[in-house]
């Protein structure tokens, strides 16, 4: 029984350090867009208009020969959360 709650635990904690990861990196993004002078929409995304940000972003950097690590990371960042929560979501099951 503690060994299930300390791998939940762990799980969440792991999840939830990939989530301030991945939002700290959705921000820097953003930041970066915003200060080349691209107008952003500030609330209420649609994953559609989020794909387009992102992409924005990549071919900015891209094109100015900035850095691209923000972006792969975040995608890092996203796939570690998800996994996580399933990991933790499984320890709830047994």
């Amino acid at each position: 029984m503690m060994t299930q709650l300390f791998q939940f635990t762990a799980a969440v904690t792991v999840a939830l350090v990939f989530g301030l990861t991945a939002t700290v990196l959705h921000f820097v993004m953003m930041a970066r867009i915003s200060r080349a002078g691209v107008q952003l929409k500030q609330f209420f995304l649609t994953p559609r208009e989020l794909w387009n940000q992102y992409r924005t972003y990549y071919f900015m950097a891209s094109r100015r020969n900035g850095p691209l690590w923000p972006l792969y990371g975040y995608c890092v960042a996203i796939a570690g959360m998800f996994g996580a929560g399933i990991v933790a979501m499984s320890q709830l099951q047994r």
